[in-house]
């Protein structure tokens, strides 16, 4: 059961006959004659690194230091809720995110304990405006306790010629900040970014949302491609409520709509970049983006190709099947070996007397499973999940993606452990390629602080070379056709949902036989030196991972491996995204919370 609690000791409730504007509460009743607050060096501002939305800064003279509540702010007469305060002395460099907030709800209660003194503060507002257009400020305050102590003040400047308003035909936007953090220059580097919209703001998502980078150096707009990944409606709220005054109180809940967009962003080493993310113009036609991203056949069998690859997914199981790499092309990299031939095989197990099986199993009408496209200009998204094929205990998932203008694309997968299971294998990652393929490995060893090879070729079958499950990379290679093919880890993890986790000793390994193959081995007594060994995986295990594959050329000299190491140092660290959303003119803080009736909130 839950019940509704009032936010109240220890704070004081602002009456709910306000609403929050900016980040403090609005009176909506007439305000009361106020006395002249002197504002200047009103000036209108592009979005910078710190504050990555159009805005402006004006310098309130106060006539002593006190506490401030900001009653009211207008922009040509229209209400403007976004802002806030710096006193003098505090600085804030263009250049760098801005670390600090404080939460839309923290303004709901009257005390916060600290209360800050300003002297000769400088507010910063949020202003959409467009260029050499003509703006007004008006800003209202309250000095100190006493509701009465009103003060108001207006100011005017020009907007600048160029930098302003993107589209006015796009009534709403978010900023996205993107931040280089490894010291790597980042090129094109997939970013996968969430926003929340009110209802009535979006409609259809694919035609109406736009990325547009932000160059805060030149002032300048571009439009990137961008692909709307996801999306969904919430439609939930809550039956109006009232206080004991009869009055009506906020809603807790609202209709929201949910969309994640992606697209490719940029950024010099230790840098930030700004993204705007622009939605809400029912009028928007689809935008059309040119793509080198190209998908033909049936699913799952289908053929994807970009500027560097072709590649081939089996007809029946819709694992990476055929490889060809764009600059080779007399050369075809496949298995066609071993089960159904594919090239990607895991999750798999093996719990015997069942037979050993993987999700490259998976075939429609005997071991089924659900499968999903999403197609665009920027990616090419394949969900693929369901049980593991003769092992119900198993629920697997897998992701592929593949991009427009990048030679990598990435593979995730998940196996969760719904029930306890007794087995001798479960291993994930694996890569099978026919032995004529490839005659060599290498990987990264982190103790040596180097490359390692192997002409694995030359090895008796069932040969393997081991390696700490961190590996940052591994790849197949072969000198006289110039190429390979790498895995490089971007992501691992094992879990226990029900706070038990059971492995042996997970590592990842290179086995030669009639086909090279790499894979990681989660729990494998099978390959042991005790091979009749059994173990039971506790219910509620997750095992989780992310890779990306990349077809590549071995670079001339003495670092063959220069474009796998490059991407090898990036990938496992993406870029820091931070979203700034503006509070919008219908949004009302909250004055409950919904705890158990026996439970206190956090304010008491």
């Amino acid at each position: 059961m839950r019940t509704r609690n009032t936010l109240r000791t220890g704070f004081w409730i602002i009456g709910v006959w306000g609403i929050c504007i900016g980040l403090i509460v609005f009176g909506s009743g007439t305000v009361r004659a106020a006395e002249s607050l002197n504002i200047t060096d009103l000036e209108i501002h592009t979005p910078t690194i710190a504050v990555p939305y159009y805005h402006y800064t004006a310098k309130l003279n106060l006539p002593k230091p006190d506490t401030i509540s900001v009653k009211e702010i207008k922009i040509n007469s229209e209400p403007e809720r976004n802002y806030f305060l710096l006193d003098e002395g505090e600085t804030l460099d263009p250049n760098r995110p801005k670390e600090w907030r404080r939460m839309a709800l923290a303004y709901r209660v009257k005390d916060p304990h600290v209360k800050k003194v300003y002297s000769n503060p400088t507010l910063y507002g949020r202003m959409d405006w467009e260029n050499g257009k003509s703006y007004e400020v008006e800003i209202t305050l309250q000095l100190g306790d006493n509701p009465k102590n009103l003060y108001q003040g207006k100011a005017t400047a020009v907007a600048p010629a160029n930098g302003g308003y993107w589209d006015p035909a796009w009534k709403n936007y978010q900023s996205a900040v993107v931040t280089e953090s490894e010291g790597i220059r980042r090129t094109r580097e997939p970013v996968e970014l969430t926003i929340l919209m009110y209802a009535d703001t979006i409609r259809d998502p694919a035609r109406e949302i736009r990325v547009v980078q932000y160059d805060c150096q030149t002032h300048t707009h571009q439009e990137i491609p961008s692909q709307v990944i996801d999306f969904h409606e919430v439609n939930m709220t809550d039956p109006p409520a009232y206080n004991a005054k009869g009055e009506l109180l906020p809603k807790m809940m609202v209709p929201t709509r949910c969309a994640t967009v992606l697209f490719m962003a940029s950024a010099e080493a230790k840098s930030s970049g700004v993204y705007l993310v622009f939605y809400n113009n029912p009028d928007a036609k689809a935008p059309g983006y040119p793509s080198t991203l190209k998908v033909s056949g049936n699913p799952p069998g289908i053929v994807i190709e970009n500027d560097f690859y072709h590649l081939k997914m089996h007809k029946m199981n819709g694992m990476l099947d055929e490889l060809i790499i764009k600059s080779k092309p007399e050369y075809k990299f496949v298995h066609k070996k071993e089960t159904n031939g594919a090239i990607q095989w895991n999750p798999g197990a093996y719990a015997p007397p069942r037979a050993w099986v993987h999700i490259s199993d998976w075939e429609p009408g005997k071991y089924d499973y659900e499968r999903e496209e999403i197609r665009g200009p920027v990616a090419l998204i394949i969900r693929q999940w369901g049980e593991m094929p003769q092992m119900p205990e198993l629920m697997c998932s897998i992701v592929y993606k593949f991009y427009d203008g990048l030679p990598y694309f990435t593979f995730r997968s998940t196996v969760h452990v719904r029930n306890d299971v007794t087995v001798q294998v479960i291993r994930n990652s694996e890569v099978v390629f026919a032995r004529e393929c490839f005659d060599e490995a290498a990987w990264w060893d982190a103790l040596q602080g180097k490359a390692e090879t192997r002409r694995i070729v030359d090895y008796p079958d069932l040969t393997e070379w081991i390696m700490p499950d961190d590996t940052p990379w591994i790849a197949f290679f072969d000198r006289a056709k110039d190429c390979g093919y790498a895995g490089i880890q971007m992501e691992y993890l094992n879990s226990g949902l029900t706070a038990k986790l059971r492995t042996l000793n997970p590592y990842l390994y290179i086995t030669v036989g009639p086909w090279l193959y790499w894979t990681r081995a989660l729990v494998y007594p099978y390959g042991s030196n005790n091979p009749q060994h059994l173990i039971k995986i506790p219910e509620g295990s997750v095992f989780l991972e992310q890779w990306a594959y990349l077809p590549f050329e071995l670079a001339d000299g003495d670092s063959p491996f220069q474009d796998v190491e490059k991407l090898s140092e990036g990938l496992p660290k993406p870029l820091h995204v931070h979203l700034e959303e503006p509070i919008s003119p219908e949004m009302q803080v909250p004055e409950e919370i919904y705890i158990e009736p026996t439970k206190t909130g956090w304010e008491e």
